[in-house]
């Protein structure tokens, strides 16, 4: 069950007593023997036992908690009071089972008359119930609110209570917060008693706030309520289990009895999030213990068009799933957030590469800038693994090309800024791209391989000056030549931490 209004409760257990009664009242004519039809009385007077036996051993509450207004005064829209979800009418009770999160606390922004200022309130008043770490047996009941009106309709004031039922065996076991404005003003400008007192004997809270205005409130935030109380229910071990019984317990799974044990989901990114590595977790509680299934969905990147897959949660405690196609790439079962990266290009020849941690194409390049086709291709690059020039239309990481433009332009390229890491090197000329490192950090193991040529390791073509130049620290998105006598590694240098001495 979920949450009753008490006009459906009442109506309940009024059918309930009437059943009570019909079966108390033909034991009654049986004893006396007043029935003249004895047989067919039996049939009945047996019907009323075996009815009234389901009623007396059953399950004796319908309800785990029950929470009323006595007050709400004042809002300017009334059906923003609510209790575990339902719009709440003052001095109505609503009873609800622990088995939900309401989530429906929720504020606005609204204008404040006296300072011209709008600011974030609540909307009115709010009792929800909230898991804690999916704990089936473990609850938060939560009160927050204030007024939403100012002093143009008068002195705000709210008052209630909540009460746990004593047959559902859900105890109040901390008060985390109990709190209400004191001042004693009321709705109608009387002085009245201001509290809030929590029994955990009995498992009920009584409150009275006051408007916190003193005699005017400017803003509307009177009547402030902030009350935030854990239950628990008693779980007492029973040697014997039956499924239907409402306790996860023995060797019950959601899959052998659906009614007792449920399954609940977890996505580690918030659910759907394209942007961020998620693992969902599919799991139940059983004797106030986490289960989980041994195998957890991950986001990751698909091979093709930088799509990936998502998982996420569904209703039931499902795990879905779906294909998404990010606008910027994939990386590590993420999609590229929308960095852009410009890469300058000069007229004349430049020596460039891909700037950020994906390969970049050249229609994507001459989307701003026009690259000028040299015998008849508009990108070079020296492959030292054939010794001749290739023309590939993709510029992959960590490698530099050359291109030729006509008229200085700008590329503006989405993605991640590219780190380098770790690039091969062939014995003869590379053309290489160490993003923004210096030449001292990234020799790894070509540290005794490197050729000066013409007293120079590092040769990079400058179409500003149309000369060579002979860098050691390097720029995000240039190409730069290098020769080496042996195939290695160049690789970025891990800097060892050793304490000051």
């Amino acid at each position: 069950m979920g949450v009753l209004p008490i006009s459906l409760q009442s109506t309940k257990y009024y059918l309930k007593t009437i059943m009570i009664v019909e079966y108390i009242y033909y034991l009654i004519l049986y004893g006396l023997k007043l029935l003249k039809d004895k047989k067919y009385m039996k049939i009945k007077v047996c019907l009323s036992l075996i009815f009234g036996f389901i009623l007396l051993s059953g399950t004796v509450y319908a309800w785990d908690i029950s929470a009323q207004f006595t007050t709400t005064d004042y809002e300017y829209n009334s059906n923003q009071s609510q209790i575990f979800g339902n719009v709440a009418k003052d001095g109505e009770t609503y009873y609800a089972d622990l088995n939900a999160s309401d989530n429906t606390y929720t504020t606005s922004n609204r204008y404040c008359s006296y300072d011209g200022k709008y600011r974030y309130y609540p909307d009115a008043w709010d009792i929800e119930r909230k898991y804690i770490n999916s704990n089936k047996y473990k609850y938060k009941i939560l009160v927050r609110g204030r007024s939403d009106a100012d002093c143009g309709k008068g002195q705000p004031q709210n008052a209630g209570w909540i009460k746990s039922n004593p047959d559902s065996d859900w105890k109040i076991t901390k008060v985390v917060k109990c709190s209400i404005t004191s001042d004693t003003y009321s709705s109608n400008n009387v002085l009245i008693d201001t509290y809030c007192n929590v029994n955990k004997t009995i498992g009920k809270i009584e409150w009275q706030s006051g408007s916190g205005c003193g005699g005017c409130c400017l803003c509307p935030d009177g009547a402030r309520v902030d009350i935030d109380i854990v239950v628990e229910k008693n779980i007492t071990p029973i040697s014997r289990t039956y499924c239907g019984d409402r306790i996860c317990n023995g060797n019950e799974t959601p899959e052998t009895c659906s009614k007792d044990c449920k399954y609940y989901c977890k996505d580690s990114d918030g659910g759907i999030n394209y942007y961020k590595k998620g693992i969902v977790s599919r799991c139940y509680i059983r004797e106030g213990k986490k289960i989980c299934e041994a195998i957890k969905p991950k986001d990751f990147c698909l091979q093709l068009g930088g799509n990936m897959l998502e998982h996420y949660c569904e209703k039931g405690g499902k795990i879905e799933s779906k294909t998404y196609t990010c606008p910027n790439g994939c990386e590590d079962g993420a999609c590229i957030r929308n960095e852009t990266r410009s890469l300058k290009l000069y007229r004349g020849w430049n020596m460039i590469s891909s700037p950020v941690t994906r390969p970049i194409s050249v229609s994507e390049i001459e989307k701003t800038c026009e690259l000028v086709p040299y015998k008849d291709y508009k990108v070079w690059y020296w492959d030292t693994t054939i010794d001749e020039w290739s023309h590939p239309t993709v510029l992959e990481l960590g490698k530099g090309y050359y291109v030729k433009v006509n008229v200085d332009c700008i590329v503006n390229i989405t993605g991640k800024k590219f780190e380098f890491e770790r690039q091969k090197i062939y014995k003869g000329w590379n053309m290489i791209s160490p993003g923004e490192t210096n030449l001292e950090q990234i020799l790894g193991a070509c540290e005794d391989h490197l050729v000066p040529y013409e007293g120079y390791k590092v040769w990079k073509w400058n179409p500003k000056t149309d000369s060579w130049e002979h860098p050691t620290k390097f720029e995000l998105g240039q190409g730069y030549y290098i020769k080496s006598d042996a195939d290695c590694d160049l690789s970025k240098k891990v800097e060892i931490p050793f304490p000051n001495r």
